[in-house]
């Protein structure tokens, strides 16, 4: 690769802010963290020790091999030089917000959506998901959404009574 091209490669990355450098390179590793906490915390108590053996030896794994990522991506954060030419923190993270905007609703609205699956019930749940995630992704025939999201439901009540399943149940179905 020439100089030129190898400038001209350079040119067309994105800058980060030091800051949002470091929530990028730390937010695969904090959630497996906070995943194995919860799994941890809700297993505790409700299964003996013995069955727990190999899932406690992974987690415990897990946690020594994410700690050695803090390590090493804390030392490559530290190791930027901060004489570069970066945007402010703010700017860098709200621009970054509006180019994955869809991506960020569809995490929040399945996060949404476990919090509400067994307040509401499965199917209920379910219709606002879909129908959210479709209005978000730009579907703006109403219609479409209606029978696109009745027609997935009637599919997935099909498949439970034939393998014989019973949803999560909430207030409403």
């Amino acid at each position: 690769m020439s100089a030129n091209e190898n400038e001209s490669v350079t040119e067309g990355t994105d800058k980060f802010a030091v800051g949002e450098e470091a929530i990028q390179r730390l937010v695969l590793p904090t959630a497996a963290l906070v995943l194995s906490i919860l799994y941890v915390n809700s297993v505790h108590g409700r299964i003996s020790m013995l069955n727990l053996r190999y899932p406690y030896a992974v987690i415990g794994v897990l946690v020594l091999l994410t700690l050695g990522v803090y390590v090493q991506e804390l030392r490559a954060i530290w190791r930027i030089r901060r004489n570069e030419d970066r945007p402010p923190f703010v700017d860098s993270i709200t621009d970054r917000a509006h180019k994955w905007r869809k991506s960020i609703a569809l995490a929040v609205f399945g996060f949404i959506y476990l919090w509400l699956v067994d307040f509401l019930g499965f199917f209920v749940s379910s219709t606002l998901l879909i129908a959210s995630l479709m209005v978000v992704a730009g579907e703006r025939d109403y219609r479409r959404v209606i029978l696109i999201t009745v027609t997935v439901l009637v599919v997935i009540r099909v498949f439970i009574n034939f393998l014989n399943m019973s949803p999560p149940e909430g207030l409403f179905l």
